[in-house]
């Protein structure tokens, strides 16, 4: 299993967002030109985090612009605009301080790759109307996802890297979500099911080198709305789950690679109208050595040739 996998799924993810983005945050109102401001005080000395917001921007391919600005000594920010918080290390010990953010504007959380653990998660209770989270690679539990459970309209959480079993799962079903990334954290089969509203709007999904199993796969099967979908590294997934996806006409990119399932399911594949990229590892996947895809426009690759660059998948935002 190779890391591109993960992160392919994720560059897609952000494109969706984006296109989320424009649809659901305001831009900042004009008033004599320039939007109102409201002034924001934090520590002095300490970068508490990374702020943002859009501009309106008619010749920029999302009709916006992103403004970042340090979250640090007195700040002036628009107001009724949601904003975009990117926590910083110095950040942890000064979450409070986020309290001064109008909980309205508190939209976008990201705090990836910190020491973020579920006591820190308990200063975000009064921000109820967060729709884009990013706890990747943080010290979460089940427990943070009781205080998700307020945010009604989350479109996007990204959960990959954490110790998230999704046994409270059921208080998440009735949020809009369109992008979830769970690739390599604890999630328990058929967890996943337990977000009964998902098949309404889920879009994008990561469950890459996790414990899924049929069950999940059929549960994912009802979820037609899906474009990208990568089951990569589950062990548990077999050609018998594959059938269980002959309903998503939507498809686009689907990622197998390091699983059971091998070209036996080709034929499943090939009925999937808008699969244009099935992602393999040629050495488990190919049992005849043909190598060839089933119809044209399915683009097969093996994963072991795709670029192992870094990409971050949070960006872009706008």
């Amino acid at each position: 299993m190779t890391l591109p996998n993960r992160l392919t799924t994720g560059l897609l993810a952000s494109a969706a967002f984006a296109l989320a983005f424009t649809g659901q945050a305001q831009s900042a109102s004009p008033v004599g030109g320039q939007p109102p401001y409201q002034t924001l005080t934090f520590p002095a000395d300490i970068k508490v985090a990374t702020l943002s917001y859009y501009e309106p921007a008619p010749r920029t391919p999302y009709g916006r612009l992103e403004k970042r600005f340090q979250a640090r000594g007195t700040v002036r920010v628009p107001t009724k605009v949601p904003l975009g918080i990117k926590l910083t290390f110095e950040g942890l010990e000064h979450l409070d301080t986020l309290q001064k953010i109008p909980p309205r504007q508190f939209g976008m959380f990201d705090c990836a790759g910190l020491e973020f653990n579920d006591s820190h998660a308990t200063n975000l209770k009064p921000f109820i109307y967060l729709w884009r989270v990013n706890f990747d690679d943080t010290s979460i539990t089940d427990k943070t996802v009781d205080i998700l459970a307020n945010c009604r309209s989350m479109n996007d959480m990204r959960l990959s890297k954490v110790d998230i079993t999704g046994d409270n799962f059921d208080k998440l079903s009735g949020m809009p979500l369109r992008v979830v990334n769970l690739y390599g954290s604890t999630i328990k089969e058929g967890n996943l099911a337990k977000i009964k509203s998902l098949p309404d709007t889920l879009d994008n999904l990561n469950l890459c080198r996790t414990d899924i199993g049929p069950r999940d796969i059929a549960f994912i099967g009802k979820c037609t709305k899906l474009t990208a979908l990568n089951i990569g590294g589950c062990k548990k997934v077999t050609d018998a789950c594959m059938k269980d996806l002959t309903n998503l006409k939507a498809l686009d990119t689907l990622y197998i690679d390091d699983t059971m399932v091998t070209e036996q399911s080709l034929p499943i594949f090939a009925k999937l109208p808008n699969l244009h990229k099935l992602v393999v590892r040629n050495r488990t996947f190919w049992k005849l050595g043909s190598g060839k895809s089933p119809r044209a426009g399915l683009v097969i690759e093996d994963s072991t040739t795709q670029s192992r660059a870094p990409l971050d998948i949070f960006r872009p935002l706008h």
